[in-house]
């Protein structure tokens, strides 16, 4: 269906976009802090992932997760230009917390919304492609992004904004591939 063709694709460049931004932040911190300060912001993504997926748990019980899931991809882009910014100390430890906040709802959105597509009956092979695709992006992210750093002159900006750009893709994606719930008369064609 149109939907999948969205949410697959999508999640290829969303993947792509988090698991690189979460294998860079290590180096990224070190353009601006020292290695005890390091250690330190780099515990502020997984907290928050934590923190954020419990709260996001909650909120899509609530909400439409269509929508929510559009905010979280938002979320995502402007903290990876945040953190492309160096908008200093407690911009990178404003974005990492934003950035944490996304990942793990990025994470549990995907079979959620596949499951609320296609139904029970489908999901298993649906989800199976779909995380196949998704697989991709995840595998690239960090590559891509330690490539773009390189051509940076090993500076993190432009592979954070590459992220981004990534992560921009992959919401443009989601947003046109079609309604969650079809017509029948999309079902049909």
């Amino acid at each position: 269906t149109r939907f999948f063709w969205g949410i697959a694709p999508a999640y290829v460049f969303l993947l792509m976009a988090q698991v690189g931004g979460i294998a860079h932040q290590y180096g990224l911190a070190r353009e601006t802090l020292t290695e005890s300060q390091t250690a330190l912001a780099v515990a502020i993504l997984p907290v928050m992932s934590i923190v954020g997926r419990l709260f996001g748990g909650w909120i899509v019980e609530k909400v439409a997760i269509r929508r929510f899931a559009l905010f979280i991809m938002a979320l995502q882009i402007f903290a990876l230009v945040l953190l492309a910014s160096g908008a200093g100390v407690w911009g990178l430890c404003i974005g990492l917390a934003l950035f944490g906040c996304t990942v793990g709802n990025l994470l549990m959105l995907q079979p959620l919304l596949i499951a609320e597509a296609f139904g029970l009956r489908e999901y298993a092979r649906i989800f199976s492609v779909a995380n196949l695709m998704s697989s991709w992006g995840t595998a690239a992210g960090p590559a891509v992004m330690g490539y773009v750093f390189a051509l940076n002159n090993e500076h993190y900006s432009g592979a954070y904004l590459f992220a981004a750009a990534a992560g921009g893709l992959g919401l443009i994606l989601f947003a046109t591939g079609g309604p969650l719930h079809p017509t029948t008369k999309e079902k049909a064609a």
